[in-house]
């Protein structure tokens, strides 16, 4: 799991990624804004989102590693 406000991030088996906008989570909506696969093939050992909330990079455990971008507006409700 990561987090840098307004984005969440978790890391699921199954190499499901789940995230979260916060500010939906102060207004006591607790569900996902989206669920994404890995784009990894194998699991996930470490996440962490950018310092803008902006996106995550991904790593898994073969070494490679992953970047994912996300429009947190554009999926707002």
């Amino acid at each position: 799991m990561t987090g840098e406000f307004p984005l969440l991030v978790t890391a699921h088996s199954e190499l499901y990624l789940h995230y979260w906008n916060l500010n939906n989570i102060q207004n006591n909506d607790f569900s996902p804004m989206g669920v994404l696969s890995s784009p990894l093939k194998y699991p996930t050992t470490a996440i962490s989102c950018f310092p803008d909330g902006k996106g995550f990079a991904i790593g898994s455990i073969e070494g490679r590693c992953g970047i994912k971008y996300i429009d947190l507006m554009k999926n707002s409700t």
